[in-house]
């Protein structure tokens, strides 16, 4: 019995996810366990003989499945595990709140001191935001933008890490009443900044990566700033399916450089991250069988393996 216990401890390995979560990963399956312990561990989560097994732990609501092209369903199963699951289930919650940490520079207390900070993951809940201001049913994280990037300071840490979009207000003022000067774009999402500039004209949209430069400017602006009523959410959403085409695209390509799942996905986040591919260009097979890429807003077709960089339009 010692000698199977062994074996069985000796499969889990101690693994830190791209997050930094600590975890457990299983030598031999490759699936992932977020706890403490060392799966089946005596005294430490693991039954003991005659005790009766703990019931499934709650889990949280889940967001409708989004079922990749079935070109692609060769290509997920090879992840297998946890990861397999997780990308399946929501996919863009894999992607969520890892490039504004990643990529967020020092911004300078000086400036910090100048905003409070609002942050979401959705894009929805930002339309919600910004169309109708903090209410009671938003979902979101606040906290003076100078606890988020100097967290020695104070508490706003989930702002930085647990945040695609970065709401700005002006310290006391209210969204609903008007103190809107700016959103932070978490680097992932920067392709759609002109859509989201085009559906929210009235608000100053911004990857993360250029805020030093860009609030300073915002920090001394005269006057007010209104909320955006009637902005169109519809604008910016074809963006979201598009990308996620692309995220499993460009995890095929790394899949066939490495077996290793985390790796795969590590580089897929920051090629994105760092802007070289853009979601505007999604895959596409021609009557022939030619394979090549489609612009979602022009229509124009090329015929090459690797997608159009970001710089090529």
């Amino acid at each position: 019995m010692s000698a199977m216990l062994d074996i069985t401890l000796a499969v889990w390995q101690p693994h830190r996810t791209r997050t930094g979560s600590p975890a457990w990963r299983n030598a031999q399956t490759g699936e992932i366990r977020y706890q403490k312990e060392r799966p089946g561990e005596p005294g430490q989560g693991a039954p003991q003989p005659g005790a009766p097994r703990p019931g499934p732990a709650p889990q949280r609501p889940k967001t409708p499945p989004v079922r990749p092209p079935a070109n692609q369903q060769q290509l997920i199963q090879k992840m297998g595990g946890e990861a397999y699951r997780r990308m399946v289930n929501d996919p863009m919650q894999e992607l969520q709140g890892v490039h504004m940490r990643m990529n967020a520079p020092n911004i300078p207390r000086q400036i910090t001191d100048r905003f409070d900070a609002h942050g979401t993951q959705t894009i929805q809940t930002l339309a919600a935001l910004l169309n109708g201001g903090i209410q009671k049913d938003r979902s979101f994280y606040s906290a003076p933008l100078t606890s988020a990037y100097h967290p020695e300071l104070g508490y706003g840490d989930a702002v930085r890490d647990n945040s695609s979009f970065v709401i700005l207000s002006h310290p006391d003022q209210k969204l609903i009443d008007g103190g809107l000067p700016a959103v932070m774009v978490d680097p992932l999402y920067e392709p759609m900044i002109p859509d989201l500039k085009a559906a929210f004209p009235g608000i100053k949209f911004f990857s993360v990566k250029r805020a030093p430069e860009i609030l300073s400017h915002v920090a001394s602006a005269q006057g007010r700033h209104s909320p955006a009523p009637g902005g169109k959410l519809s604008l910016a959403e074809p963006v979201l399916p598009n990308l996620t085409s692309l995220y499993f695209t460009l995890l095929g390509r790394a899949l066939e450089e490495t077996e290793d799942v985390d790796e795969a996905l590590q580089a897929v986040d920051i090629a994105l991250a760092v802007g070289k591919y853009s979601p505007d260009w999604r895959p596409y097979r021609g009557a022939g069988g030619g394979r090549g890429w489609q612009n979602i807003k022009t229509g124009e077709i090329r015929y090459q393996r690797e997608p159009p960089l970001a710089r090529q339009g």
